[in-house]
């Protein structure tokens, strides 16, 4: 366990609703555990786990193909969106379900630490325009948010 995440945590506690906090985590477990069934769907194995002031970093074994890793990094932030949209399917949207949608696309920002960063990293690794596309891809997530927000 990093010290940041001690950090975080205690900040969270220090300024934070006790509803919002336990909703904080729910979003983030089942983020988590978003990832942890597509590894094993696809046959992978959970080297490690690291609690971060920037969340959870996992670490697989690594696996045959760019397509599987790319599932595997996909489906947590499509967890967090899918809850949202469930949510605000039924009628039930308000601050967990914004909370979740923002945890999702949050994650495919395309930043080392995160999903997207780690996505961006697949994609572009033979080739030279890792920049150009980080900054494009960064736009995206951020114009999808501010559209559903």
């Amino acid at each position: 366990m990093d010290f940041s995440f001690l950090l975080m945590n205690s900040l969270m506690f220090m300024t934070g609703d006790g509803g919002m906090i336990a909703g904080f985590y729910g979003v983030c477990i089942a983020h988590e555990l978003g990832h942890i069934a597509a590894l094993r769907i696809l046959g992978g194995k959970l080297r490690r786990v690291e609690l971060t002031g920037f969340g959870i970093k996992m670490t697989a074994v690594p696996m045959p193909g760019i397509f599987r890793e790319l599932v595997v990094l996909l489906s947590g932030p499509l967890v967090n969106i899918g809850i949202w949209l469930a949510l605000e399917i039924t009628g039930k949207y308000g601050d967990i379900s914004r909370l979740s949608l923002l945890a999702g696309l949050y994650n495919l920002l395309p930043l080392p630490f995160l999903d997207g960063g780690a996505m961006l990293e697949l994609l572009t690794a033979s080739t030279g325009i890792r920049a150009v596309l980080a900054v494009l891809w960064a736009a995206l997530v951020i114009a999808v948010y501010l559209f559903f927000t």
